[in-house]
């Protein structure tokens, strides 16, 4: 009798067992071939981005300095991020910048831009907000996901 007793509670637990969950697909909205860099902005905030080991990602966004500002980025492991600072890009009134003097009428554009290299395989994510003086509650949110096989 015990034995019997012995091999329901051994099939049982079997039958009842681990669960596995199957892993769900990602839907990757763009994709980077080996050797690929590409350029992201505020525009693909939230993307998912399929690469491959030593692939380039170049994050450009919006720079608060002015404005007492700036930006604060995290990434997984398998991210490296070298912060490139901030870039000025000026437009002359579309006009090609030998045309007029640098004290003509223009427009500056600021842009904080990151280098990412793929070290890691898996899922990786980038994450950033930015902060003003004085006011800890993080604003403009930027997230990306990595998806690298």
């Amino acid at each position: 009798m015990a034995g019997i007793i012995l091999f329901i509670i051994l099939l049982v637990a079997g039958c009842l067992g681990s669960v596995q969950q199957t892993p769900t697909a990602v839907q990757c909205t763009e994709s980077l071939l080996s050797g690929q860099t590409m350029s992201i902005n505020a525009t693909q905030n939230g993307a998912v981005i399929c690469a491959k080991l030593n692939n380039s990602i170049r994050i450009e966004l919006s720079d608060p300095s002015r404005m007492g500002g700036y930006w604060t980025m995290d990434a997984s492991p398998g991210l490296q991020v070298i912060d490139e600072g901030i870039i000025t890009y000026y437009s002359y009134l579309n006009r090609t910048p030998s045309q007029y003097p640098i004290t003509s009428a223009h427009i500056e554009r600021y842009t904080h831009a990151w280098n990412v290299t793929v070290i890691g395989t898996g899922v990786q994510t980038i994450s950033g907000y930015t902060s003003f003086s004085g006011n800890t509650t993080p604003h403009n949110r930027f997230d990306l996901t990595v998806v690298v096989g």
